[in-house]
């Protein structure tokens, strides 16, 4: 006694003294770690839906900047314009006059824009393009026809295209002449993309390095704020992999970086802008966001959860020793003692509660375990009973009859059921062929299926035609089963030893199987199960065996056998084990099929009963 009293104290000390670690550990468990899941989902999620806000923003500023080189663009054909309108080039053509004045006048108005260059061509004879003005006069009498890049750009292109080489972008406006209204010449103007790169690189009030390029519809880098991309070819020196749920969204890989780019048309200027942001930016400001956030969150529940754990352990320690002090006399033997409910028990007190309960319940628990195993018993005799019915419905022996070979096979399941097989003479010259599968499983199951067959012997004896035996049959037992849902599907032949002919009737049930002469042959007809309706008509179909047909019938429990991953041995496999097997006798067509069975099944307990008949003609 004082040993028992003693490990209960001990026992009342550990539960007290580790009920902090163990709220502590419920706490991380239960509220942290869901938390910092949920953190890592949010943060996913988020992640997600800041790359497409990102690009969303760098494609309006795309967008923006490319409008802008195109209003900037259209600003430089209004210089040309005005320069065209100050300047008489068709004079200097004419007179082949090479004005310095108009050179240095060509130079300043260069200077002014930030052009590289700005000259005239006229057209002389033979399609030639002579520069007779230009801001840079080494430019001075070239004959720009022969230049094949340029000549070939300026007749495929309007007013804009990218020189290849130098990596200029030129602008073009043909100049009439004034008598013959026809085209004198051209005056062009040059300008380095990295102008309007350096121009659009002052954008600020932007959370990430923004970088900016201008490729030429080639894939060649142009100009770029990003050093790295300068003169690269795409495949080269880059790649740009498509993204699906952002239009013109790209990943700019650049080496081992990553970028989030957008690629915008700029209009008639015969190159993309590319906007882009290094990724690994925009991971690392998503983590500072998220672990700021975590951490004050942690820090917040550590201080209030820590506090309020704290209060809840003196709260909840009174309630738990009374419960153990209580467990503690009732292992002593006194049952009559009860946990009382404390104010704060909260869950101690359910505890307590359903501790009553079992101290209360423990006498009915035995009673009921003694009910229960009368019960068990009483099963184990039905289910013996049906097993032995069963048995005693198939035939004992084969029926001798000539010119017939005959073998059956018949494995029971471990629940009752109520499949059968039965072989009889209706006379010296007709023999009685049936198989039966009654719905349901049980005791019952097993009465209905010797109710059936006890009425298929008597009509068979009573009645001349199988179909006014298979009417009959029906009318009787759907007034024996009248609501009760039972039905039974069956297969019901009539061998005629004179004829070799068959005469059959199908109730449902699955089609029989002649092999003859390597082809399987389905014999089955029309109609409806046994007791599914009182007035219905099976039809009766006739066929002629031969010499060395092999007959078949089963029941679902031949093809609804299944193995250990629950593959069911089917139909097909039936049918190629028929086409493949060349038997001696029936008896060998029987038990093949059952050891295919067993091994298919591995030894997997079935549900139902394996029922076959074979029958061959000899």
């Amino acid at each position: 006694m004082d040993h028992f009293n003693l490990s209960a104290k001990t026992l009342q000390k550990k539960l007290i003294g580790s009920l902090s670690l163990r709220v502590f550990y419920v706490a991380l468990v239960l509220l942290i770690l869901p938390l910092f899941l949920h953190t890592i989902l949010m943060y996913h999620t988020e992640y997600k839906q800041k790359v497409k806000d990102l690009f969303v923003h760098i494609s309006i500023l795309g967008e923006s900047q490319a409008n802008y080189i195109t209003q900037k663009m259209k600003l430089q054909e209004r210089m040309l314009k005005r320069i065209s309108e100050h300047v008489n080039f068709e004079k200097e053509a004419k007179e082949n006059f090479f004005d310095s004045d108009v050179n240095a006048y060509l130079d300043m108005i260069a200077d002014i824009v930030i052009a590289h260059e700005i000259f005239y061509l006229a057209y002389k004879a033979e399609d030639n393009l002579l520069c007779t003005a230009t801001s840079d006069k080494t430019f001075l009498g070239d004959n720009f026809s022969t230049k094949k890049d340029f000549f070939d750009s300026l007749q495929t292109n309007e007013n804009y295209f990218l020189d290849k080489k130098k990596d200029l972008l030129y602008i073009t406006r043909t100049i009439y002449s004034k008598t013959t209204n026809s085209a004198a010449g051209l005056i062009v103007a040059s300008f380095k993309p990295t102008y309007f790169v350096e121009e659009l690189t002052f954008i600020k009030d932007f959370p990430y390095k923004v970088e900016i390029s201008v490729m030429s519809h080639e894939g060649k880098i142009v100009a770029s704020s990003n050093n790295n991309l300068m003169d690269q070819y795409e495949g080269k020196g880059f790649r740009l992999e498509d993204l699906d749920f952002i239009k013109d969204g790209y990943y700019l890989i650049i080496g081992k970086e990553h970028h989030m780019a957008v690629k915008i048309p700029m209009g008639k200027v015969p190159s993309y802008l590319l906007v882009d942001v290094l990724k690994q930016g925009v991971l690392s400001s998503l983590r500072r966001d998220y672990m700021m956030r975590f951490g004050v969150l942690f820090l917040f529940l550590l201080i209030i959860g820590g506090g309020g754990c704290f209060w809840l352990i003196r709260k909840i320690s009174k309630p738990l020793s009374h419960l153990v002090q209580t467990m503690t006399e009732v292992a002593r033997g006194d049952v009559r003692k009860k946990y009382i409910p404390g104010k704060m028990g909260f869950e101690i007190n359910l505890l307590g509660s359903f501790f009553n309960d079992v101290v209360e319940a423990m006498m009915k628990h035995q009673h009921e375990a003694e009910k229960q195993r009368v019960e068990k018993q009483i099963v184990a005799q039905e289910l013996k009973l049906g097993h032995s019915i069963q048995k005693e419905m198939l035939p004992v022996k084969h029926p001798d009859f000539p010119t017939l070979d005959i073998a059956t096979g018949y494995v029971p399941a471990k629940e009752v059921s109520g499949d059968f097989y039965d072989l009889f003479k209706k006379d010296d010259d007709n023999l009685m062929i049936v198989i039966a599968d009654t719905a349901g499983k049980g005791i019952s199951a097993c009465f209905y299926s010797l109710n059936i067959r006890s009425i298929f012997r008597s009509f068979a004896l009573a009645e001349a035609e199988l179909s006014n035996m298979m009417k009959h049959a029906n009318e009787l037992f759907c007034q024996d089963t009248k609501d009760s849902g039972i039905f039974v599907t069956a297969w019901v032949g009539l061998f005629d030893k004179n004829t070799k002919k068959i005469h059959y009737a199908n109730a449902g049930h699955y089609p029989a199987f002649v092999k003859r002469n390597g082809k399987l042959i389905e014999l089955t007809s029309d109609g409806i199960a046994f007791g599914a309706a009182p007035d219905q008509t099976t039809k009766v179909e006739s066929f002629q065996l031969e010499k060395d047909d092999i007959f078949f019938l089963y029941t679902d429990g031949v093809i609804e056998t299944h193995n250990e991953m629950k593959e069911l041995y089917g139909i097909e496999r039936l049918k190629d084990y028929l086409m493949q097997m060349k038997p001696k006798d029936s008896h060998e067509i029987v038990r093949g099929l059952m050891d295919d069975l067993n091994q298919f099944s591995g030894g997997q307990e079935q549900f139902d009963d394996i029922t076959v008949v074979a029958l061959r003609l000899i």
